[in-house]
């Protein structure tokens, strides 16, 4: 259904080894179940959270330091993620984000959704990095690590989080998206 490059662990490792600079930090960037937190190679500074699903992956930008850093590519579009946006790339048959949200605990705002081609739809919505570290078992391994590598980069996506806060004060508030769930009533007459 996705067209595109795989992001694999090994190669990743790899990559990091052949880099000289393999620190400790490559165990913090752990799998989730088929979730991976994924740090972009050494210059890059990113960190973006990857979920595949049933219903399609989603990408979270959780910090990045350069502009337009993080690009998904999906039907012929580019959609580009600031630090906390988050996409999710399903197919053109689910119409509300309920739907494929792969994350129910994280809250969000602003849920936008459009048709990307190839029979794709687009769901595009900020999210709360403070729930977002609160959430996320790997990333709140990070925060909490005394690595000096992983204080490094706590520091920074702590310090973006903030910027964050700051910068989108006053708009709407967070939400959780809960999955619809489908319940019964039995009426006893």
């Amino acid at each position: 259904m996705f067209a595109g490059s795989v992001i694999d662990r090994q190669r990743q490792e790899q990559s990091c080894r052949a880099s000289r600079r393999h620190s400790a930090l490559c165990t913090a960037c752990k799998y989730h179940g088929k979730n991976a937190i994924w740090q972009c190679g050494h210059r890059c500074e990113i960190i973006v959270l990857l979920i595949a699903s049933k219903h399609g992956i989603a990408v979270y930008n959780l910090d990045d330091q350069h502009r337009d850093a993080v690009r998904v590519h999906a039907g012929g579009r580019t959609l580009t993620l600031s630090p906390s946006n988050q996409a999710v790339i399903t197919s053109k048959q689910n119409t509300a984000f309920e739907q494929v949200n792969p994350l129910e605990t994280m809250a969000y705002r602003r849920v936008t959704d459009f048709e990307i081609g190839a029979n794709l739809r687009a769901f595009n919505s900020e999210f709360s990095m403070l729930s977002a570290i609160s959430t996320i078992k790997p990333l709140k391994s990070i925060v909490s690590s005394k690595h000096p590598e992983a204080r490094r980069i706590s520091a920074h996506l702590l310090k973006t989080a903030a910027a964050m806060v700051q910068l989108k004060a006053g708009l709407e508030s967070y939400q959780k998206v809960p999955h619809s769930r489908l319940s019964a009533f039995l009426s006893q007459n």
